[in-house]
């Protein structure tokens, strides 16, 4: 299995208010609140341009998975068709022959028999 498609950890979509705090404020060379959003928005920024190519990727290995099971799916569909046909071809189901209920009329001992007042027994 393609680990493209397994869920992924590294997306970067939000900063955690403990880490920011921890990195920013209660460090030990604590930044201005001007720097701060300065580095925060320089950090965005870089995850912003990260991001799409790593989606872009996943859409593409998306897409191929798709598209592999259609292919997938009809190939099944195409066996199954086979399968059935194959198997009216080489044993034709037999339709039971119905039988007279009188002799026939066409042919000599019909012609002389006398008629039927009813179904045989």
């Amino acid at each position: 299995m393609s680990s493209s498609l397994w869920p992924r950890r590294d997306w970067e979509v939000a900063a955690g208010p403990r880490r920011l705090i921890a990195t920013y404020v209660e460090s030990s060379d604590p930044l201005s609140l001007p720097e701060i959003h300065r580095d925060l928005a320089l950090h965005m920024e870089d995850s912003y341009d990260e991001n799409p190519a790593r989606l872009t990727r996943l859409i593409f290995v998306f897409r191929a998975a798709a598209v592999a099971l259609g292919v997938e799916i009809l190939a099944w569909m195409v066996d199954l068709a086979m399968r059935r046909l194959r198997s009216m071809v080489s044993s034709p189901q037999s339709v039971p022959r119905p039988e007279p209920l009188r002799p026939s009329p066409m042919k000599p001992e019909g012609r002389d028999a006398p008629p039927s007042t009813g179904r045989p027994r």
